[in-house]
């Protein structure tokens, strides 16, 4: 490859632990993202994006940064670590 396909933006990522990863039928990507700060506290959201494209298809904001995403196929929910 010599470019890119597609380029998700705007999605910072402070921590080195934090990831991106495939839903269970291949047509999303779920990752963690840092938000801005608020009453001191760091804020966070998990972004699904469309495989195709990379466009936002849904966010769950949350009061504390989220770190980590897993996805357990056989029951179909999301799981986070936030801070």
């Amino acid at each position: 490859m010599k470019k890119n396909l597609y380029t998700a933006s705007n999605l910072p990522a402070p921590y080195p632990n934090m990831n991106a990863i495939w839903s269970p039928d291949q047509k999303y990507i779920v990752t963690a993202v840092a938000g801005p700060v608020k009453d001191g506290k760091a804020t966070g959201r998990l972004v699904f994006l469309k495989r195709e494209g990379l466009t936002i298809a849904h966010e769950v904001a949350y009061d504390s940064c989220v770190i980590n995403v897993q996805w357990h196929s056989k029951v179909n929910q999301v799981s986070c670590v936030h801070i």
